[in-house]
């Protein structure tokens, strides 16, 4: 009898345990699931203070930046050039006629703007960088030297000041700008620069699985029911016949198959979520949360594989990080031996930088590879939203050095010995992150950044 209780407990805690995972994942007026590397930021319901009894002697982020426009026109220039299309030959069904002035308003929101944060995005900086200050007033209240770097791009540049203007309260930091080129940064754009990870890309290891939810029963479906519902029968039955012509846009992109319209309206919804309440196109009933969750699974399979954990026993997939891990551990170095002259390096780059690094130190265990990505075992939404952030902190504690590692401004987990959550003495971070470069045969003090990913 006490053996059949035991097993009853165990099923019931496994049970709830299974629950509380998948509810992690359920949609919620802030997180959704869905959105993938397009969730806006997540910032604490409360500021988790530093250590106790710590003195904090140097910061160092990398940050990726705040929620954007549409990188580029594409997706919703593709849409509305079929709607468009559809309205000329009276094809449009009355959700279609409704979807088709919700996309005119989608693209009136962006135009001039592709690329560019939103109000929203850049509220999600500044409010990070007030909170950063929260945790020590005092330290970011004296005359500090700090170096604040980004990318040539406009959204990082623009999340940079956004966040500076949040920590520099008293106008008292005295902050170095430094933007890296293009074609030549080494550190926060090293996706760029490592040839045998272009190599990777082009391969595709990963196809087949898209491939196969892309051609699915269930997309097939969704696809039908979409266009059922948006278009009239002649139109649809001419989108998915044979003789169905691609179709250019003026943003660039040519559409192949009505399922490319479809996977791009999924894209228009996803970046609507950018906008404040008011300003949102209303794109919230065009899918099913079944439907949404296969394409956001197609999106989780290509942010896996190309910038996450990737195939089991292979790291092409955020070697890469390599680069930056190395410079921000030197860093951290100069500062716990007292040769540091600034107070803090602060990084403003992209998922593409961010997503690599998190899973190369495999903070809160990450880095679990996949040969075969199980849906919903890892979400682009939960590791590579927009605003996602690796912070460190050198402190003193009984005069001793510790590391504190923070994930999107919360106490991380490493794999190895902590005093606290996200506390590490700081030998045993250096000699964690050492093993890790010496997979790759590098040095972190190595400063050659550019030989050190060409030799990948």
């Amino acid at each position: 009898m006490k053996q059949k209780t035991s097993l009853l407990a165990l099923f019931i805690i496994g049970l709830l345990f299974s629950c509380q995972k998948q509810i992690a994942y359920q949609e919620t007026d802030q997180f959704n699931p869905y959105l993938g590397s397009k969730q806006q930021y997540l910032s604490p319901e409360k500021i988790t203070p530093l250590p106790n009894n710590s003195k904090l002697l140097f910061v160092s982020t990398v940050n990726r930046h705040g929620s954007r426009f549409m990188s580029s026109q594409k997706d919703d220039i593709a849409v509305w050039t079929l709607l468009k299309q559809a309205k000329k030959q009276n094809s449009l069904t009355r959700e279609g006629r409704v979807l088709y002035v919700q996309i005119n308003k989608l693209i009136e929101l962006q135009k001039g703007n592709y690329g560019l944060l939103t109000t929203t995005g850049k509220n999600e900086l500044k409010g990070m960088g007030e909170r950063m200050y929260q945790l020590n007033p005092q330290f970011f209240d004296e005359n500090r030297d700090i170096q604040a770097n980004a990318t040539f791009k406009e959204r990082t540049q623009d999340s940079r000041d956004n966040f500076l203007s949040g920590l520099n309260k008293k106008n008292s930091l005295k902050i170095e700008l430094y933007n890296g080129e293009k074609g030549s940064d080494y550190l926060l754009r090293f996706h760029k620069s490592t040839p045998s990870y272009s190599m990777y890309l082009k391969e595709k290891g990963w196809e087949a699985q898209y491939n196969e939810v892309w051609n699915s029963k269930s997309m097939q479906e969704m696809e039908d029911r979409i266009l059922n519902k948006l278009f009239d029968k002649e139109f649809v039955l001419h989108l998915q016949s044979k003789d169905f012509e691609p179709i250019p846009t003026e943003g660039g992109y040519t559409m192949y198959h009505s399922k490319d319209f479809v996977n791009s309206l999924f894209e228009c919804y996803k970046i609507s979520k950018a906008f404040t309440p008011q300003l949102q196109p209303k794109l919230d009933n065009i899918f099913t949360v079944s439907e949404k969750s296969t394409l956001s699974y197609l999106a989780d399979i290509k942010a896996f594989y190309q910038k996450g954990p990737g195939f089991e026993g292979e790291s092409m997939s955020y070697s890469n990080a390599v680069s930056l891990l190395s410079k921000v551990t030197l860093e951290l170095e100069k500062a716990v031996n007292g040769e540091q002259n600034k107070s803090g390096y602060l990084n403003f780059a992209h998922a593409e930088t961010t997503l690599p690094l998190i899973t190369l130190l495999n903070i809160n265990d990450c880095n679990e590879a996949q040969d075969e990505l199980k849906k919903g075992s890892w979400r682009a939404s939960k590791w590579a939203s927009m605003g996602t952030n690796i912070q460190w902190f050198v402190l003193e504690i009984d005069s001793k050095k510790y590391i504190h590692l923070r994930f999107n401004e919360q106490p991380a987990s490493l794999p190895i010995d902590s005093k606290s959550k996200g506390t590490f003495l700081w030998e045993d971070y250096s000699n964690y992150v050492k093993t890790l470069v010496a997979d790759y045969d590098v040095d972190y003090k190595d400063t050659n950044y550019k030989k050190m990913l060409l030799q990948l």
